[in-house]
């Protein structure tokens, strides 16, 4: 975690320090459900429609980054908190679990934190709307890759980012 803070403090970001009091303060507050926000996949869709045609919306393409770095955040420090800190008592484990749960009662953490946290990193690093919209397209397609994680970033989850590949293959002439 230490790399990830120098990381993303050095692209402007907050470090992984707030986000965890501020997700802590949530759960300590009697929250039943972690708050959790889904890109719209008519969003998503329209973004990648207009990129190949070379065309990009800021708005849309900052709308979208917002949410996938936001998510990212929470995934990894709930995997922070969860592994490597004594914030969670053994008596509060459960509702800790149950906080943190998606709609299928699949924990927001992952095991892979330095994947995503790399992911992290170079979406926030991303200067150029070329390599924003890149960076995003790599976070949603190892989402797309884990199955469940999916559904973590985009509404409709798996079957959106299947639509959303499945419409990318036919557009030859989308820069990766």
């Amino acid at each position: 975690m230490e790399h990830l803070t120098e990381a993303l403090i050095e692209n402007g970001e907050e470090d992984e320090v707030s986000w965890q009091e501020e997700i802590l303060e949530q759960f300590e507050s009697g929250l039943k459900k972690q708050p959790w926000t889904l890109i719209k996949a008519y969003k998503l869709k329209k973004l990648y429609q207009n990129w190949s045609k070379g065309i990009i919306y800021k708005d849309l393409l900052e709308d979208c980054l917002s949410i996938a770095i936001e998510n990212l955040q929470k995934i990894i420090v709930n995997g922070h908190i969860l592994h490597y800190t004594d914030e969670i008592s053994e008596d509060e484990l459960d509702r800790w679990n149950e906080f943190i749960a998606d709609e299928y009662g699949h924990g927001r953490y992952t095991e892979q934190m330095d994947r995503f946290s790399n992911l992290l990193v170079k979406l926030t690093a991303a200067k150029t709307d070329e390599q924003k919209i890149i960076a995003l397209d790599n976070v949603l397609g190892t989402a797309h890759g884990i199955g469940n994680v999916a559904g973590w970033f985009i509404q409709g989850g798996k079957k959106t980012l299947d639509e959303v590949s499945e419409w990318k293959e036919e557009k030859e002439h989308l820069t990766y």
